[in-house]
Protein backbone atom coordinates (compact mmCIF):
# COMPACT_ATOMS: atom_id res chain seq x y z
CA UNK A 1 0.00 0.00 0.00
CA UNK A 2 2.75 2.40 0.60
CA UNK A 3 4.42 1.90 -2.36
CA UNK A 4 1.16 2.36 -4.37
CA UNK A 5 0.42 5.93 -2.41
CA UNK A 6 3.86 7.14 -2.81
CA UNK A 7 3.79 6.34 -6.82
CA UNK A 8 0.53 7.45 -6.73
CA UNK A 9 2.21 11.06 -5.11
CA UNK A 10 5.49 11.00 -7.57
CA UNK A 11 2.52 10.63 -10.32
CA UNK A 12 0.45 13.41 -9.29
CA UNK A 13 3.20 15.77 -8.87
CA UNK A 14 4.41 14.53 -11.99
CA UNK A 15 1.49 15.30 -14.26
CA UNK A 16 0.49 18.84 -12.11
CA UNK A 17 3.69 20.23 -13.12
CA UNK A 18 3.86 20.84 -16.68
CA UNK A 19 0.14 22.10 -16.55
CA UNK A 20 1.37 24.89 -14.18
CA UNK A 21 3.85 26.49 -16.73
CA UNK A 22 1.28 28.89 -18.17
CA UNK A 23 -0.03 30.09 -14.45
CA UNK A 24 1.46 32.93 -12.36
CA UNK A 25 2.93 31.27 -9.37
CA UNK A 26 1.12 33.61 -6.71
CA UNK A 27 -2.14 31.83 -8.18
CA UNK A 28 -1.28 28.35 -8.21
CA UNK A 29 2.28 26.48 -7.88
CA UNK A 30 3.53 23.40 -6.44
CA UNK A 31 6.47 24.31 -3.67
CA UNK A 32 9.78 24.52 -4.11
CA UNK A 33 11.09 21.35 -2.79
CA UNK A 34 8.48 19.98 -5.29
CA UNK A 35 9.05 21.15 -8.53
CA UNK A 36 11.95 18.50 -8.93
CA UNK A 37 11.26 15.94 -9.85
CA UNK A 38 13.83 13.82 -7.75
CA UNK A 39 12.03 14.66 -5.06
CA UNK A 40 10.99 12.03 -2.55
CA UNK A 41 7.34 12.14 -2.82
CA UNK A 42 4.55 12.19 0.00
CA UNK A 43 0.74 11.95 0.17
CA UNK A 44 0.32 15.43 1.53
CA UNK A 45 0.92 17.54 -1.11
CA UNK A 46 0.49 21.47 -0.95
CA UNK A 47 -0.59 23.48 -3.50
CA UNK A 48 0.66 26.96 -2.69
CA UNK A 49 -2.09 29.79 -3.81
CA UNK A 50 -2.98 33.32 -2.93
CA UNK A 51 -6.51 32.44 -2.73
CA UNK A 52 -6.83 28.89 -0.72
CA UNK A 53 -9.89 29.42 0.31
CA UNK A 54 -11.84 29.13 -3.23
CA UNK A 55 -9.32 26.78 -4.38
CA UNK A 56 -9.71 24.87 -1.50
CA UNK A 57 -14.24 25.19 -1.74
CA UNK A 58 -13.92 24.24 -5.83
CA UNK A 59 -12.18 21.05 -4.95
CA UNK A 60 -14.10 19.80 -2.24
CA UNK A 61 -17.08 20.64 -4.32
CA UNK A 62 -15.77 18.06 -6.53
CA UNK A 63 -15.62 15.46 -4.08
CA UNK A 64 -11.66 15.78 -3.48
CA UNK A 65 -10.10 15.65 -0.06
CA UNK A 66 -8.76 19.58 -0.18
CA UNK A 67 -8.43 22.04 2.91
CA UNK A 68 -7.54 25.51 3.23
CA UNK A 69 -3.87 26.10 5.34
CA UNK A 70 -3.87 29.81 5.89
CA UNK A 71 -2.23 32.54 8.37
CA UNK A 72 -1.72 31.69 11.72
CA UNK A 73 -1.04 27.92 10.48
CA UNK A 74 1.28 28.94 8.40
CA UNK A 75 3.25 32.54 7.64
CA UNK A 76 1.52 35.37 6.16
CA UNK A 77 1.63 35.18 1.97
CA UNK A 78 2.58 31.22 2.31
CA UNK A 79 -1.04 30.33 1.95
CA UNK A 80 -2.53 26.57 0.69
CA UNK A 81 -4.28 24.08 -0.24
CA UNK A 82 -3.38 20.76 1.43
CA UNK A 83 -4.07 17.55 -0.58
CA UNK A 84 -4.42 14.51 1.34
CA UNK A 85 -3.74 11.58 -1.16
CA UNK A 86 -4.52 8.03 0.44
CA UNK A 87 -4.40 4.39 -1.13
CA UNK A 88 -7.88 4.20 -2.29
CA UNK A 89 -7.17 6.95 -4.59
CA UNK A 90 -5.95 6.13 -9.12
CA UNK A 91 -4.05 7.50 -11.04
CA UNK A 92 -7.78 8.67 -12.74
CA UNK A 93 -8.11 10.43 -9.42
CA UNK A 94 -4.75 12.42 -8.86
CA UNK A 95 -5.21 13.12 -12.46
CA UNK A 96 -8.94 14.69 -12.18
CA UNK A 97 -7.75 16.57 -9.25
CA UNK A 98 -4.55 18.05 -11.04
CA UNK A 99 -6.96 19.08 -13.82
CA UNK A 100 -9.13 20.47 -11.51
CA UNK A 101 -6.93 22.69 -9.96
CA UNK A 102 -5.84 24.06 -12.74
CA UNK A 103 -8.96 24.50 -14.32
CA UNK A 104 -10.10 26.23 -11.49
CA UNK A 105 -6.60 28.38 -12.04
CA UNK A 106 -7.57 29.23 -16.03
CA UNK A 107 -11.11 30.58 -14.31
CA UNK A 108 -9.46 32.63 -12.10
CA UNK A 109 -7.08 34.35 -14.85
CA UNK A 110 -9.74 34.62 -17.31
CA UNK A 111 -12.22 36.50 -14.50
CA UNK A 112 -9.00 38.82 -14.32
CA UNK A 113 -8.79 39.41 -17.50
CA UNK A 114 -12.59 39.89 -17.94
CA UNK A 115 -12.13 42.54 -14.74
CA UNK A 116 -9.15 44.30 -16.43
CA UNK A 117 -10.87 44.68 -19.69
CA UNK A 118 -14.13 46.31 -17.90
CA UNK A 119 -11.75 48.90 -16.22
CA UNK A 120 -10.28 49.07 -19.61
CA UNK A 121 -13.31 49.97 -21.03
CA UNK A 122 -14.67 52.57 -18.41
CA UNK A 123 -11.21 54.15 -18.12
CA UNK A 124 -11.23 54.75 -22.43
CA UNK A 125 -15.06 56.01 -21.41
CA UNK A 126 -14.00 58.81 -18.79
CA UNK A 127 -11.24 60.20 -20.97
CA UNK A 128 -13.65 60.58 -24.12
CA UNK A 129 -14.27 64.06 -24.93
CA UNK A 130 -17.83 64.94 -23.81
CA UNK A 131 -19.61 66.57 -26.50
CA UNK A 132 -21.86 69.68 -25.22
CA UNK A 133 -25.40 69.80 -26.56
CA UNK A 134 -26.70 73.58 -26.66
CA UNK A 135 -29.53 74.29 -24.68
CA UNK A 136 -32.71 75.63 -25.86
CA UNK A 137 -32.80 78.93 -25.86
CA UNK A 138 -28.75 79.83 -27.27
CA UNK A 139 -26.05 80.88 -25.28
CA UNK A 140 -27.28 83.83 -23.85
CA UNK A 141 -30.52 81.79 -22.57
CA UNK A 142 -28.09 79.69 -19.96
CA UNK A 143 -26.03 83.03 -18.44
CA UNK A 144 -29.92 83.93 -17.50
CA UNK A 145 -30.42 86.50 -20.07
CA UNK A 146 -33.67 86.66 -21.94
CA UNK A 147 -33.91 88.16 -25.22
CA UNK A 148 -36.67 90.95 -25.56
CA UNK A 149 -38.17 92.78 -28.62
CA UNK A 150 -37.67 96.02 -29.08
Amino acid sequence: LSTTLLNLSTHFTSYLRPQLTPIPSTLLSLPSHLTSPHTPPSPIIPLMTSHPRPLSAALRALGMNARPITWPTVPKGRDRVRVCLHAGNTREDVERLACAAVRWAQEMMAQDLREEEAQVRVHEQEQEPKMKIPRRGGAHAEQGFVASKL
